[in-house]
């Protein structure tokens, strides 16, 4: 028995049903990947947040310490200035040329000399003071 033209369907049909089909799976396919690479640059900008984060917070370490042996260096300075005045004072020199019999004596008037010293630049005949250009002073120095 032939069959039925209207049962039959038309080559056209199978091609729209076909290219539906290719279109569904590249429509599903293609919001797969746009998934995938969206989890992908979302991994990535964490990763390199966590890496920023990790990289500022050994920075603020050695920046905690440095600061720590800034203070101790400090407090080492101030102790240090503290015992050069000590030792330096009147008081202890006297003590020590007592105790120690350094035979140090104040100068004579006659061992006393007084020098003017003017500092001068070197090539440009410009003078270097701390004292303004019209008040120029002159220094002095005992020497004995």
């Amino acid at each position: 028995m032939p069959k039925r033209i209207s049962s039959i369907k038309p080559r056209e049909d199978f091609r729209k049903i076909r290219r539906q089909q290719e279109n569904s799976k590249k429509w599903y396919v293609s919001m797969f990947a746009r998934l995938i690479i969206m989890a992908v640059l979302i991994c990535i900008a964490v990763n390199i947040r966590i890496y920023y984060n990790q990289r500022a917070e050994l920075l603020n370490r050695e920046i905690a310490r440095v600061e720590n042996q800034i203070h101790e260096l400090d407090r080492e300075i101030e102790n240090l200035k503290k015992r050069k005045e000590e030792l330096t004072s009147f008081a202890n020199i006297c003590k020590r040329n007592n105790t120690d019999r350094i035979g140090l004596q104040y100068a004579q008037p006659s061992q006393i000399r007084n020098i003017v010293l003017y500092r001068r630049s070197f090539g440009t005949g410009k003078s270097i003071s701390s004292v303004p250009a019209q008040k120029k002073a002159p220094q002095t120095a005992a020497v004995r």
